[in-house]
């Protein structure tokens, strides 16, 4: 999809928010479904978790500009790069 993009030219663009481990994002989900939010079951969160930091590093040197905030505690900016 990111080269189709470059095809037509765009400019891609990634914002990647990311947490210190996947246990956070599970905690997260049932803290938003104790307030009534939808639910997400943990295997398939830890499942996406290990697929979006393997995936990373190959589409990071596909977009034109990256932007990557950690967002386990304080939303942080952690690394940005533009060509």
């Amino acid at each position: 999809m990111i080269d189709k993009a470059h095809e037509n030219g765009f400019e891609v663009t990634l914002l990647y928010i990311a947490l210190q481990d996947e246990n956070l994002a599970i905690k997260r989900v049932k803290e938003r479904v104790q307030k009534g939010g939808y639910g997400v079951p943990a295997e398939t969160i830890k499942k996406r978790y290990r697929q979006s930091n393997h995936n990373l590093p190959e589409v990071a040197f596909k977009v034109d500009k990256i932007m990557i905030y950690d967002n386990s505690e304080k939303f942080t900016p952690v690394y940005v790069r533009a060509n």
